[in-house]
């Protein structure tokens, strides 16, 4: 009598066993290793040819609530509005939809890239640094200089909290925080100083 003999069967569902997969790296080992070494060289030079950007976030809070409304302004205009009856809010949602409108504005970037003469900032390559002049003596235009000066910012607003964040991207981490907290201070300036400007205008019309 022959005693039988059961074998186990190794393989995966698909076909394929471990001894395959040894043999596959045994057989093609160094063709693996190349491009192994030819990806992780290529991923290395690229991380050293690429420029890091630094990230920059001032974070503003509400100043007061509806009940300090008349906290932003003069005591004397204040007071004068309060007797005529009308309300000045200082940093209740509308305000703070109106400074996060500003912060976007047109008008108002094109003032504060003006203001900060950020034009050689933001245009290095058309900048002669040498000679203090632009190349080709060309200067980049408002609208060129409001849609480069966006592209490096973001603006959110939590309703929840009353914060807004203001992000600026660059690849200067000094020149970013610059940036950010003279842009947030100008849009503080800019939006107390309208404010006054149509309680003002108000009053004198009553």
């Amino acid at each position: 009598m022959f005693e039988e003999q059961k074998t186990t069967d190794l393989e995966s569902p698909t076909g394929v066993t471990l001894q395959d997969i040894i043999e596959f790296v045994q057989r093609d080992f160094l063709l693996i290793f190349s491009i192994t070494f030819l990806a992780s060289l290529i991923a290395i030079l690229y991380s050293y040819s690429i420029t890091p950007v630094f990230q920059t976030e001032v974070v503003a809070v509400s100043a007061g609530s509806d009940s300090g409304n008349n906290r932003a302004l003069p005591s004397s205009v204040a007071g004068i509005a309060s007797l005529a009856g009308i309300q000045i809010p200082s940093a209740n949602e509308e305000n703070i939809q109106t400074a996060i409108a500003v912060a976007e504005s047109k008008k108002f970037n094109i003032l504060f890239i003006n203001t900060e003469n950020l034009l050689p900032t933001l245009f290095q390559e058309d900048w002669n640094s040498t000679s203090k002049s632009w190349k080709n003596n060309e200067e980049p235009s408002d609208l060129a200089a409001f849609s480069a000066f966006s592209d490096h910012y973001n603006i959110s607003y939590d309703t929840r909290d009353k914060i807004i964040r203001f992000t600026f991207n660059w690849d200067d981490p000094v020149i970013a925080a610059n940036i950010a907290n003279k842009f947030v201070k100008a849009v503080n300036k800019y939006t107390q100083t309208e404010v006054m400007n149509e309680a003002e205008k108000s009053i004198n019309f009553l």
